[in-house]
């Protein structure tokens, strides 16, 4: 269906207005009357509803009132029982005759009123039956025997009953535990020492001839205190007191005309059914059907039991008298509706007869218009309709309109029923979301709720009715259906190309036995990672893998065989590189993988480079499972190291040279295509090794060079760390403190270091001669960005009960650009218990006078670059007495190192400098020797 078209416009003087005119004689009027005899109905029914409220009032209020008589009746009764139970619990022994003494001082309306007795039940145990037969017996009733007979663990004979007539005489002896309804009622009074009412039964003195009655049942106790729990119930306990009732008799308690025009029905507990009814003031009436009127339920509950009483009124109940009112306000407003209809119709036809001139004025011209705008819109709406269908019905792709609210299908072309496979009848039940995956529902409403969408092209997955998924490309365009918000849908099948793309995709650029990217792949991704390194820097590494006799393995196995070692070989090193690494095949037994960003030199990165080929190897050189063979293969690895220099053909050809390196070696090893680079990465890893050792083995020392004030005095020394090897001797620094940092080593020894001088500090402060004397340690930039850097350095200083006075710490320039607010906490942090900082090397690195003014600097150390040539070299001369005159600026200490000369110390002493340390005071000395210079003196 197209879009609808707008509707013909009707003027006032066309054939409406005629009709209107012609008809609105009869209009007017009949809509009066229909009001005012609809304003009466209201009024009437107003009335009705009136009189029927109050005749249920009435009818609930007699309802209520026969319940509580009824209650009130029950409860009279209980209090019968009850003066008789406190007979029982006022004597030891309550004989016969009390017992009928009792009753007949009763007042008569108590004694003739609903109930037809009173009897005492005693509890007797089997073991007694016989002496207690035999004891009534002589008790005057000879033939006395307790019935219904049967053997059974207790018996509640009835033994006392009055008034004692001989319909009463006929149930001395009588178990009232044989009855269901009255062992339920007996078991719940004696549980609970209450009161218990039991249900629906024919008493025993009816034999089953008259009308349903009930029992209520009151347990005795021998003492005058109520038992507190069932154990004293059940020590104390006697027997029953009962009070049989006929519903017959005691319905005779409601006043005579309380049923009068109302049908009283009581049934037995909360069910209505038929088989539980117990009376029925009208038998018979409700058999076929309910009858009409009011009714109404209440339920009354007494002795652990209650009853549904049903009231119903009678055709006679409440009269004629409450709908008067409602009678006459339908004469009157009948009347009234007449008289106000009568005078429209006047009022009306005068407007008519004025109306009727205008109207033919007119007629001519609005007719005209309305002929015209009418076939114009008729063609439009034609030639809209006969464009839509064909376009729609005839297109050879799929079409659909559904509603942009519901989302429901409202009309689909032949093209879609037949490419999805659904029936015209199925996609009228069916919402777009249905056709498509769960993933996609949310962008599909979150596209179709846009307000400001127009035209949507887009690749969407649609699911047919055989379950199969297809690639789409819809063209979606918002319309108006029927007067409703919708889209019409163009879609084409795209599932055929997108394959074919992703198959060409596959061949050209993966290995179809691995999957692995192939040469192709390889060459993109080797000139991306070089693009990556020519950018940012830094340097990675390319390893060839080859394995070792894999065409023995082709030639004698198969190369089936061979085929699933490639897959396994593949598939461990794609679980070995990780972190955006290339794996891929080469050709063959060869395989490549790719590794970026390995350092930021050479020697990291080879570092690095022969971690990954050792990870390769370990995971190459584990056995195979090749179908029902077990296999070992070993790789050979060349690695080349490439930066921004390099070309891809000239990689692959230097990992390759590596690679054959490794097999003339031996196989099932490593080799880098630079020779010099090979021996350096192999020093580098046995340095490593060594340097993990040296703590544990204790091979670490400091040793101390002092520092002199300009009097000459020895104020303190330097803490240098020394590694005393058993194979490489004494290690410089410089060979070993650089692997420390790039394997987080730096740390521990770090901690040792400052360990060891505090040692040295504690000792000195024992010796009035070197108690005075400071120390300072360099604090590597890794060490000192440890968050706990501040706590660990006083938990040291702590341990060995040293001032923090006494240490210094030495910090280097480029340890300060990182964090400057973090750098200065810390120092700030320590500076407050009393350690000093010394910035050294002042002048060779990147720091600011913006940067040095916010440190809480103790020194400036000169680097000795400046003070070896300060003699010969103007520069030099001049950045030294730059810095010391920035120094006395600034409040700082200076200390100028390498002094090796007289005339240095005397040049830095002419200018201000306040100390030194280089071999002009001595070399750095272990820590024994450096102290006993201080004994010695």
């Amino acid at each position: 269906m197209p879009p609808e078209a707008p509707a013909p416009v009707v003027s006032a003087g066309g054939k409406g207005w005629r009709a209107a005119s012609r008809n609105g004689l009869f209009f007017w009027p009949a809509l009066s009357l229909v009001l005012s005899l609809s304003v009466t109905g209201l009024l009437w029914q107003d009335a009705r509803e009136s009189a029927d409220k109050d005749l249920q009032l009435d009818f609930d209020a007699q309802a209520t009132a026969m319940v509580a008589r009824l209650h009130a009746e029950l409860a009279t009764r209980e209090l019968l029982l009850r003066g008789f139970a406190g007979l029982f619990k006022a004597s030891d022994h309550v004989s016969r005759e009390d017992f009928r003494h009792y009753y007949e001082i009763l007042p008569a309306d108590l004694r003739e009123g609903s109930a037809t007795s009173v009897a005492f039940h005693q509890q007797v145990a089997a073991a007694d039956l016989p002496a207690h037969e035999e004891s009534m017996r002589r008790a005057g009733f000879p033939d006395y025997r307790v019935f219904p007979p049967g053997a059974r663990a207790t018996y509640a004979p009835l033994v006392y009953i009055e008034p004692l007539h001989e319909t009463n005489r006929r149930v001395i002896g009588f178990d009232p535990l044989t009855v269901e309804v009255e062992r339920l009622a007996i078991a719940r009074a004696r549980a609970s020492g209450d009161l218990a009412l039991s249900a629906r039964l024919v008493l025993a003195q009816d034999n089953g001839t008259r009308s349903p009655g009930f029992v209520m049942y009151v347990p005795i106790y021998k003492s005058v205190s109520a038992p507190r729990n069932e154990a004293e119930r059940e020590a104390a306990f006697v027997g029953w007191l009962d009070a049989p009732f006929r519903m017959s008799t005691f319905m005779a308690v409601l006043p005579h005309d309380a049923l009068r025009n109302i049908d009283l029905q009581i049934f037995d507990g909360r069910s209505t059914r038929p088989e539980a009814l117990l009376y029925d003031a009208n038998t018979g009436v409700h058999q076929d059907a309910e009858l009409p009127g009011l009714r109404v339920e209440r339920e009354l509950g007494f002795g652990g039991h209650s009853w549904t009483l049903v009231f119903r009124s009678q055709p006679g109940f409440g009269g004629a008298a409450p709908y008067q009112k409602a009678q006459f306000v339908a004469a009157v407003g009948v009347l009234l509706s007449v008289l106000v209809c009568l005078l429209s119709a006047s009022l009306i036809n005068g407007y008519n007869r004025r109306m009727r001139a205008e109207y033919r004025r007119h007629k001519a011209a609005e007719q005209a218009v309305q002929d015209a705008e009418r076939q114009r819109a008729e063609a439009a709406l034609r030639e809209s309709e006969a464009r839509y269908q064909f376009l729609f019905r005839h297109n050879p792709m799929p079409m659909w309109v559904f509603d942009r609210e519901t989302l429901a299908f409202l009309e689909v072309n032949d093209r879609a029923v037949e490419h999805y496979g659904y029936s015209r009848e199925e996609f009228a039940r069916m919402h777009i979301a249905d056709i498509r995956p769960a993933e996609e529902v949310p962008a599909l409403l979150e596209l179709v709720g846009s307000a400001s969408v127009r035209e949507i092209r887009r690749e969407w997955r649609h699911r047919r009715r055989d379950g199969s998924l297809i690639t789409v490309l819809t063209n979606v365009e918002p319309m108006v259906y029927a007067g409703r918000p919708a889209m019409i849908v163009l879609i084409q099948d795209i599932t055929a190309r997108k394959a074919a793309e992703a198959e060409v995709n596959t061949l050209a650029f993966f290995d179809p036995l691995t999957g692995l990217p192939n040469r192709r792949l390889l060459i993109d991704r080797l000139q991306h990672a070089l693009a990556t390194v020519a950018r940012v820097g830094g340097e990675g590494a390319l390893l060839l893998i080859d394995l070792d006799n894999f065409k023995t393995l082709n030639d004698t196995l198969g190369h089936d065989i061979g085929d699933l070692l490639l897959q396994q070989v593949a598939r461990r090193l794609q679980h070995c590189v990780v972190d955006g690494g290339t794996v891929a095949r080469l050709g063959g037994d060869e395989f490549v993988v790719v590794l970026e960003s390995l350092g930021r030199d050479g020697l990291s990165a080879a570092a690095e480079a022969r971690k990954a080929g050792e990870a390769v190897l370990a995971a190459l050189i584990q056995p195979y499972q090749l179908g029902a063979y077990s296999h070992l293969s070993t790789p050979s690895i060349g690695i080349a190291l490439f930066d921004r220099q390099q070309e891809t053909d000239s990689l692959l050809r230097q990992a390759d040279l590596a690679m054959y390196q490794a097999k003339a070696a031996g196989r099932n090893s490593i080799r880098f295509f630079d020779p010099a680079m090979q021996a350096a990465v192999t020093t580098r890893a046995q340095l490593e090794a060594d340097l993990r050792d040296a703590l544990a083995k204790d091979e670490f020392r400091i040793f101390l060079q002092a520092q002199v004030a300009a009097d000459g005095r020895i104020i303190g020394a330097e803490a240098l760390l020394r590694w005393f090897h058993p194979l490489r001797g004494c290690v410089s620094p410089a060979e070993f403190i650089a692997v420390a940092e790039d394997t987080g080593m730096i740390l521990a020894i770090g901690d040792w270091v400052l360990e060891a001088a505090c040692a040295c500090l504690a000792a000195w402060a024992k010796q009035p001669a070197t108690a005075e004397l400071t120390l300072s340690v360099n604090v590597s930039a890794r060490q000192f960005r440890q968050t706990d850097f501040v706590p660990s350095v006083l938990a040291v200083l702590a341990r060995f009960a040293v001032a923090p006075t006494r240490l210094k710490l030495e910090l280097t320039e480029n340890m300060l650009v990182d964090d400057v607010e973090d750098v200065i906490g810390k120092m700030s942090a320590l500076k407050a218990e009393g350690v000093a900082f010394a910035l050294d090397d002042f002048g060779t690195g990147y720091s600011s006078l913006s940067l040095l003014k916010r440190l809480p600097l103790y020194q400036l150390k000169i680097d000795q670059g400046f003070v070896r040539d300060i003699l010969c070299d103007a520069n030099d001369a001049a950045i030294a007495k730059m810095v010391i005159a920035l120094a006395r600026t600034m409040g700082l200490s200076v200390l100028a190192e390498g002094v090796e000369l007289d005339a240095q110390r005397d040049f830095l002493a002419h200018h201000g400098c306040d100390a030194y340390q280089g071999y002009l005071f001595g070399c750095p000395q272990p820590v024994e020797d450096f102290t006993a210079r201080f004994a010695a003196g």
